[in-house]
Protein backbone atom coordinates (compact mmCIF):
# COMPACT_ATOMS: atom_id res chain seq x y z
CA UNK A 1 0.00 0.00 0.00
CA UNK A 2 1.21 3.16 -0.84
CA UNK A 3 1.52 5.58 1.66
CA UNK A 4 -0.47 9.18 1.48
CA UNK A 5 2.27 12.30 1.14
CA UNK A 6 1.25 15.74 1.24
CA UNK A 7 2.57 18.28 -0.63
CA UNK A 8 4.90 19.38 2.07
CA UNK A 9 6.46 15.33 1.63
CA UNK A 10 4.96 14.48 5.15
CA UNK A 11 3.36 10.92 5.58
CA UNK A 12 -0.43 11.62 6.33
CA UNK A 13 -0.68 7.93 8.01
CA UNK A 14 2.18 9.05 10.76
CA UNK A 15 0.11 12.39 11.30
CA UNK A 16 -2.97 9.87 12.08
CA UNK A 17 -1.35 8.19 14.16
CA UNK A 18 -0.20 10.62 16.26
CA UNK A 19 -3.36 12.72 16.41
CA UNK A 20 -5.91 10.18 16.46
CA UNK A 21 -6.60 9.98 19.94
CA UNK A 22 -6.87 13.44 20.54
CA UNK A 23 -8.95 14.38 17.59
CA UNK A 24 -11.05 11.24 18.98
CA UNK A 25 -11.11 12.81 22.47
CA UNK A 26 -12.61 16.25 21.55
CA UNK A 27 -15.29 14.57 19.29
CA UNK A 28 -16.61 12.54 22.06
CA UNK A 29 -16.65 15.23 24.87
CA UNK A 30 -18.98 17.02 21.64
CA UNK A 31 -20.95 14.81 20.63
CA UNK A 32 -21.41 12.79 23.84
CA UNK A 33 -21.24 9.33 21.24
CA UNK A 34 -18.52 6.94 20.65
CA UNK A 35 -19.64 6.15 16.94
CA UNK A 36 -20.60 9.54 16.12
CA UNK A 37 -17.43 10.64 17.52
CA UNK A 38 -15.13 7.64 15.41
CA UNK A 39 -17.14 9.17 12.07
CA UNK A 40 -16.54 13.22 13.04
CA UNK A 41 -12.75 12.47 13.57
CA UNK A 42 -12.88 10.08 9.62
CA UNK A 43 -14.71 12.84 8.50
CA UNK A 44 -12.05 15.43 10.01
CA UNK A 45 -9.47 13.58 8.80
CA UNK A 46 -10.64 13.69 4.95
CA UNK A 47 -10.87 17.34 5.65
CA UNK A 48 -7.90 17.68 6.64
CA UNK A 49 -5.94 15.87 3.74
CA UNK A 50 -7.93 17.61 1.21
CA UNK A 51 -6.85 21.04 2.77
CA UNK A 52 -2.96 20.23 3.82
CA UNK A 53 -2.13 22.90 1.61
CA UNK A 54 -3.43 25.96 3.45
CA UNK A 55 -1.50 25.07 6.67
CA UNK A 56 0.90 28.17 6.92
CA UNK A 57 2.20 26.63 10.39
CA UNK A 58 3.18 22.92 10.50
CA UNK A 59 4.27 23.42 13.74
CA UNK A 60 -0.01 23.81 14.45
CA UNK A 61 -0.61 21.19 13.10
CA UNK A 62 -1.85 19.64 16.13
CA UNK A 63 -3.75 22.28 16.88
CA UNK A 64 -5.25 23.03 13.10
CA UNK A 65 -6.21 19.50 13.28
CA UNK A 66 -8.18 19.54 16.66
CA UNK A 67 -9.87 22.98 15.15
CA UNK A 68 -11.32 20.62 12.32
CA UNK A 69 -12.31 17.78 14.60
CA UNK A 70 -14.00 20.55 16.51
CA UNK A 71 -16.06 22.11 14.24
CA UNK A 72 -16.63 18.85 12.33
CA UNK A 73 -18.43 17.53 15.87
CA UNK A 74 -20.49 20.40 15.77
CA UNK A 75 -21.26 19.68 12.32
CA UNK A 76 -22.50 16.45 13.31
CA UNK A 77 -24.70 17.03 16.04
CA UNK A 78 -26.32 20.04 13.82
CA UNK A 79 -27.51 17.30 11.59
CA UNK A 80 -28.43 14.84 14.32
CA UNK A 81 -30.56 17.55 15.28
CA UNK A 82 -32.41 18.03 12.50
CA UNK A 83 -32.60 14.29 11.66
CA UNK A 84 -36.18 12.99 12.30
CA UNK A 85 -36.11 9.28 13.88
CA UNK A 86 -39.48 7.03 13.74
CA UNK A 87 -39.39 4.50 16.33
CA UNK A 88 -39.06 0.88 15.35
CA UNK A 89 -42.33 0.22 17.06
CA UNK A 90 -44.00 3.03 15.24
CA UNK A 91 -43.32 1.52 12.39
CA UNK A 92 -44.44 -2.01 13.19
CA UNK A 93 -47.37 -0.83 14.28
CA UNK A 94 -48.18 1.19 11.58
CA UNK A 95 -47.81 -1.95 9.37
CA UNK A 96 -50.14 -3.77 11.30
CA UNK A 97 -52.50 -1.08 11.58
CA UNK A 98 -52.77 -1.18 7.85
CA UNK A 99 -52.84 -4.77 7.95
CA UNK A 100 -55.58 -4.32 10.70
CA UNK A 101 -57.88 -2.26 8.35
CA UNK A 102 -57.23 -4.77 5.00
CA UNK A 103 -58.43 -7.75 7.69
CA UNK A 104 -61.45 -5.24 8.85
CA UNK A 105 -62.71 -5.31 5.35
CA UNK A 106 -62.20 -8.94 4.51
CA UNK A 107 -64.28 -9.45 7.38
CA UNK A 108 -67.01 -7.09 6.40
CA UNK A 109 -67.14 -7.90 3.06
CA UNK A 110 -67.02 -12.01 4.38
CA UNK A 111 -69.62 -10.82 6.77
CA UNK A 112 -71.84 -9.33 4.26
CA UNK A 113 -71.36 -12.49 1.39
CA UNK A 114 -72.50 -14.86 4.17
CA UNK A 115 -75.47 -12.66 5.30
CA UNK A 116 -76.93 -12.68 1.91
CA UNK A 117 -76.32 -16.37 1.54
CA UNK A 118 -78.15 -17.02 4.99
CA UNK A 119 -80.96 -15.09 3.57
CA UNK A 120 -81.08 -16.96 0.22
CA UNK A 121 -81.03 -20.14 2.24
CA UNK A 122 -83.94 -19.26 4.45
CA UNK A 123 -85.92 -18.45 1.59
CA UNK A 124 -85.90 -21.95 0.49
CA UNK A 125 -87.22 -23.24 3.72
CA UNK A 126 -90.66 -24.45 4.39
CA UNK A 127 -93.03 -21.83 6.29
CA UNK A 128 -93.24 -23.37 9.60
CA UNK A 129 -89.34 -23.40 9.21
CA UNK A 130 -88.78 -20.06 8.13
CA UNK A 131 -91.48 -18.70 10.43
CA UNK A 132 -89.56 -19.81 13.41
CA UNK A 133 -85.80 -19.20 11.93
CA UNK A 134 -87.09 -15.34 11.10
CA UNK A 135 -88.63 -14.65 15.03
CA UNK A 136 -85.78 -15.83 16.72
CA UNK A 137 -82.04 -14.61 14.91
CA UNK A 138 -84.68 -11.69 12.96
CA UNK A 139 -86.53 -10.78 15.78
CA UNK A 140 -84.24 -11.78 18.30
CA UNK A 141 -86.66 -13.87 20.49
CA UNK A 142 -86.76 -16.00 22.80
CA UNK A 143 -87.91 -19.92 22.38
CA UNK A 144 -90.65 -19.44 25.22
CA UNK A 145 -92.05 -16.07 23.20
CA UNK A 146 -91.78 -18.12 19.58
CA UNK A 147 -93.77 -20.77 21.47
CA UNK A 148 -96.35 -18.61 22.81
CA UNK A 149 -97.03 -16.47 19.62
CA UNK A 150 -97.48 -19.21 17.85
CA UNK A 151 -99.45 -21.65 20.65
CA UNK A 152 -96.76 -24.33 20.01
CA UNK A 153 -94.74 -26.49 22.26
CA UNK A 154 -91.54 -25.10 23.32
CA UNK A 155 -89.95 -28.91 22.33
CA UNK A 156 -91.74 -27.89 19.08
CA UNK A 157 -89.95 -24.49 18.49
CA UNK A 158 -86.48 -25.93 19.26
CA UNK A 159 -86.81 -28.89 17.16
CA UNK A 160 -87.36 -26.18 14.20
CA UNK A 161 -85.15 -24.06 15.33
CA UNK A 162 -82.42 -26.98 15.01
CA UNK A 163 -83.81 -28.73 11.45
CA UNK A 164 -84.04 -25.12 9.92
CA UNK A 165 -80.63 -24.36 11.26
CA UNK A 166 -79.17 -27.58 9.90
CA UNK A 167 -80.84 -27.23 6.47
CA UNK A 168 -79.56 -23.48 5.76
CA UNK A 169 -75.52 -24.55 7.21
CA UNK A 170 -76.00 -27.35 4.14
CA UNK A 171 -77.35 -24.87 2.05
CA UNK A 172 -74.10 -22.93 2.66
CA UNK A 173 -71.65 -25.34 2.88
CA UNK A 174 -73.03 -26.63 -0.91
CA UNK A 175 -73.09 -22.72 -2.04
CA UNK A 176 -69.75 -22.01 0.11
CA UNK A 177 -66.80 -20.32 -2.66
CA UNK A 178 -64.22 -23.05 -1.70
CA UNK A 179 -66.39 -25.82 -3.07
CA UNK A 180 -67.87 -23.51 -5.84
CA UNK A 181 -64.18 -23.35 -7.70
CA UNK A 182 -64.32 -24.92 -11.14
CA UNK A 183 -60.81 -25.35 -12.93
Amino acid sequence: MKEAKTGEGICFEAVYQQYYQRMYLVSVGITKDRCLAEDVVQDAFIKAYKHFDKLRDHDKLGAWLTSIAYRTAIDAIRKEKKRTYVPLEDVYLTSQESSSEERVVEKQVEYKWTEEQIKRQVVLLSPKLRKVFTLKYQNEWTDKEIAGSLRLALGTVKARLYRARKRVKEGMEQTSPTTNISA
